[in-house]
């Protein structure tokens, strides 16, 4: 089983595209970009897709389509010119560039102009990849520098205060006293023949009515009283005439 296993491996490895992109007329500028934003950002000058397609061939990870071997070649200028709108919306502002990226010229074949040039003629793979490197190490240093720098703003020390000046702070003990000299003297003036409800620390209870309701009932209770009184039934004087006939009937 395991020399199966082996002759198989060893047909797949024959195999031109083993664990390669293959490049076509419709994936390469995807595939050139996919490859700069994993192995060269945040690299600066940005490069040109020429030097892109360099680099990914050098490192052993993408190969060409049959069709470049016909008559499906790029057009130079305008793939270059489509690049550069890619990677910096800038360059927008550059006429020949728009012009070269949407129109037909006149020589199709044609070389781009100057604006197509970066700095990185005749670098190598491993080269643009150590210089990639550096510039990612000095922006996540810069990144580190600016976080410190926020957290020191934000994280200021407070300074404690000064022996003899007022604290923004409840000093507990102190409020344990003063609670405690209030409850003593409160205590002293309470008269218990007073009608008023004795003072109490910890409140009025739980579900007590307030105090106000206590008034309002025994003033309803007084006005009851007095229209119980003021409506008592008249006594009723017996009749002259009832009294003549008693006598006579004597």
């Amino acid at each position: 089983m395991l020399a199966l296993y082996r002759e198989a491996y060893k047909k797949k490895s024959d195999v031109l595209t083993l664990n390669k992109v293959t490049l076509t007329q419709k994936n390469v500028q995807y595939e050139m970009f996919k490859f700069y934003k994993e192995h060269l950002h945040p690299l600066s000058p940005i490069p040109s897709l020429r030097h892109m397609l360099m680099w990914a061939l050098q490192s052993s990870m993408y190969i060409m389509g049959w069709q470049f071997s016909f008559n499906g070649q790029l057009n130079w200028s305008a793939a270059e010119a489509n690049w550069r709108l890619v990677m910096d919306p800038l360059a927008a502002t550059n006429y020949e560039i728009v012009e070269a990226a949407c129109f037909v010229s006149e020589h199709r074949g044609g070389r781009p102009g100057a604006w197509a040039d970066d700095v990185y003629t005749g670098v190598s793979w491993a080269d643009v990849c150590m210089t990639a490197r550096d510039q990612q190490d000095a922006a996540e240093e810069e990144e580190d520098d600016v976080g410190d720098g926020d957290l020191e703003i934000n994280t200021q020390p407070v300074d404690a205060p000064e022996q003899g000046a007022e604290s923004a702070y409840l000093d507990l003990s102190e409020l344990a006293v003063e609670l405690d000299f209030v409850v003593e003297h409160h205590d002293e003036d309470d008269d218990p023949d007073d009608d008023e409800e004795p003072w109490s620390p910890f409140g009025t209870p739980p579900g007590a009515p307030p105090a106000y309701r206590a008034g309002e009932a025994n003033a309803l209770a007084e006005e009851k009283s007095d229209d119980e009184t003021t409506t008592a039934a008249p006594v009723r004087r017996r009749s002259r005439y009832l009294d003549d006939e008693a006598a006579e009937s004597r």
